[in-house]
């Protein structure tokens, strides 16, 4: 799956949804060079983390649609504070 087919996807997949909803997240000025300066919203990421039941397959459709890690975002974004 390409970032294109993730994308449209979005509306059918579940894991496409939460990848976005963590990435919005943690990128709340969606400039993605920003990342890491921007603040995280905290409350997104965990009501997200607790709906996802297939976290390799949010991992997967993360890569898909940005090119990077979830667990290593998430991690840089922790750090960060």
């Amino acid at each position: 799956m390409n970032k294109s087919d993730a994308q449209n996807k979005a509306d059918d997949s579940p894991e496409v949804r939460q990848a976005m909803s963590l990435r919005s997240a943690m990128n709340t000025s969606g400039i993605s060079w920003m990342m890491s300066m921007d603040t995280t919203d905290t409350s997104t990421v965990l009501n997200t983390a607790k709906t996802i039941t297939n976290l390799d397959s949010v991992q997967k459709a993360y890569k898909n649609l940005y090119q990077n890690n979830l667990l290593d975002n998430s991690e840089a974004q922790k750090n960060q504070k």
